[in-house]
This record gives structure tokens, sequence and C-alpha cells, in this order.
């Protein structure tokens, strides 16, 4: 198992974000890279539930809902496998465009 540190610039304006969350999609190795509507549905109103991400049992949430100005998460004990990580902000309304990692993830 492994440590995973994820860092990422925080928005420039943060007066409409209530939060940030952070997701996790496991993926074959060598999948071609996920875009944001694979982690959460476009258009998808913020309901505070695992339902928000996509159901097909690749997404999970990293940790808990993120302060609004947090720029790192630690993933403790991911277990072998390969991964893509992104970053979405959030509010009421719903999600952000998100940040997603450059690259899959191997963890051996």
């Amino acid at each position: 198992m492994a440590n995973v540190l994820l860092n990422w610039t925080a928005p420039a304006d943060t007066n409409n974000i209530d939060g940030i969350v952070i997701l996790k999609k496991t993926v074959a190795a060598n999948a071609a890279a996920p875009t944001c509507t694979d982690f959460i549905a476009a258009d998808q109103a913020r309901s505070n539930t695992a339902s928000d991400i996509v159901s097909d049992g690749t997404v999970s949430q990293v940790g808990s809902d993120l302060a609004k100005d947090a720029v790192t998460v630690t993933e403790s004990g991911v277990t072998a496998g390969s991964y893509y990580y992104a970053a979405f902000s959030f509010n009421a309304a719903g999600y952000s465009p998100c940040d997603v990692t450059d690259s899959e993830l191997v963890i051996a």
C-alpha cells in the first residue's frame, strides 16, 4: 500500500465556493485519460451525497469534503492499481469544471 500526496492550485476567487472534493477513478492499465464527466455527470447539482459521483463502481471520494482554500490532501493506504484523480470545487448549485491528473498513477 502507498500514500498518495495530491496538490492543486486554489481557485483565484473563492467567494462562491463552499468547498473542494477530490475523487479517484480506478482504471484499467493504460486506459484513456478520463474527463470531468467520468467522475461527476455534467450539470450535476450538489446534493452532498455519494450519489453525485458516477455510479459505475470505479469512482470514489478521497476523504471528506475539504475547505475552499485547501490545496493538498494525502490519501493513505492506496492499494495496487491504476488511478486518475480529479479536484472539483462546489457550491449548492453544483460542481466546477475539474482538474484531472495529467497521467495515470500506477501503484504496484
